[in-house]
C-alpha cells in the first residue's frame, strides 16, 4: 500500500472515503508513521508538517504513541513534538495524562496542554501542577479573571 493513496483519500470530500483511509492507516500505525516521523529530518516549519500532522490526526493513540517514543529517542527534535502532539483529540486523554506526570518538565508541560485541550473541566484542586509562573483556570464560558480563577504554580 502506498502511503500517497491514503494521503489523498484523507483529505477527501467523502466521509466514508476518509473513514476508511483512517482505519486503513491506524492498521498500519506501527509501520507507517515511525517512518512519516523519520522524514521529519531538519523540518523547521508548522506548514512543512502539516501532512504528517494529518496523518497523526486521524491516527490517534498510536501516532501519539510513536510520536512519543520518537522523541525519547531524538528522532523528533522537541519543537517538532510539541506541534505534532498538540494535534491528537479524546482518544489520547490517556498518552496526554501519562505525559504530565513526566518528571522532566520540557515534557511535562506538552502533556498538560494536551490533557487540558482534550478535556479542561478536568481541571481542580488535586490537580498536580508543575513549572513556574501563573496559570488561569475558570469554568467554561467564564472570561479569566486577575485573581478568582488564577493559581500560583
Amino acid at each position: 500500500m502506498k502511503i500517497e493513496f491514503l494521503l489523498e483519500d484523507l483529505e477527501s470530500d467523502d466521509p466514508a472515503r476518509v473513514e476508511a483511509a483512517a482505519a486503513r492507516l491506524a492498521g498500519q500505525a506501527d509501520s507507517v508513521v515511525p517512518a512519516l516521523l523519520r522524514g521529519l529530518a531538519g523540518v523547521q516549519r508548522t506548514a512543512d508538517l502539516e501532512p504528517v500532522i494529518g496523518v497523526l490526526r486521524h491516527t490517534g493513540p498510536p501516532a501519539c504513541d510513536a510520536v512519543l517514543a520518537a522523541w525519547g529517542r531524538k528522532e523528533v527534535t522537541d519543537w517538532q513534538a510539541g506541534r505534532l502532539l498538540g494535534v491528537f483529540d479524546e482518544r489520547s486523554a490517556d498518552q496526554y495524562a501519562a505525559l504530565a506526570a513526566d518528571p522532566d518538565h520540557s515534557r511535562s508541560g506538552n502533556g498538560f496542554r494536551g490533557y487540558l485541550s482534550v478535556d479542561p473541566d478536568e481541571v481542580g484542586p488535586d490537580t498536580e501542577v508543575r513549572g513556574h509562573g501563573w496559570l488561569a483556570l475558570t469554568a467554561p464560558g467564564v472570561g479569566h479573571g486577575a485573581f478568582p480563577g488564577t493559581l500560583r504554580i
